[in-house]
């Protein structure tokens, strides 16, 4: 799997750059990027940058925002995960404690031997009074 994964972003990688190389004249265009606020008078100017600075501004931006919504999302899981160890911690304590309950061991083997009696038997049994 990761060499599949290795090829496949070497793959994306040439496919961009090809598409960079091909089009050199929009990439390294210069522009001006300019922001009108619903104030009457309050307009703010970039200066002029190539086009390819902003992809990479908007790229990197990217990157940023998913990377915080991965850790974040890591850090939701880890907490989940503790809490379920403890709960399982927990449930496990209880049940030894059932286990190691001798009362409790002979109830459950007096119940398993009257399911195991057919209702024949048992009718049986209450009809002869020896």
């Amino acid at each position: 799997m990761k060499k599949f994964k290795f090829f496949l972003g070497t793959i994306i990688l040439i496919f961009a750059g090809v598409g960079i190389y091909q089009n050199q004249a929009f990439f390294f265009e210069k522009h001006a990027l300019s922001f009108q606020f619903c104030i009457k008078d309050w307009v703010w100017t970039t200066p002029d940058i190539s086009i390819v600075f902003y992809w990479l501004g908007c790229l990197i931006l990217g990157l940023l925002i998913t990377g915080f919504f991965l850790v974040t999302s890591k850090l939701k899981s880890k907490k989940l995960i503790k809490y379920l160890n403890q709960t399982i911690s927990s449930l496990k304590s209880e049940l030894q404690a059932f286990k190691s309950d001798p009362y409790q061991n002979q109830t459950s083997k007096q119940e398993t031997t009257t399911k195991e009696e057919s209702p024949k038997e048992q009718t049986l049994e209450k009809q002869d009074p020896e």
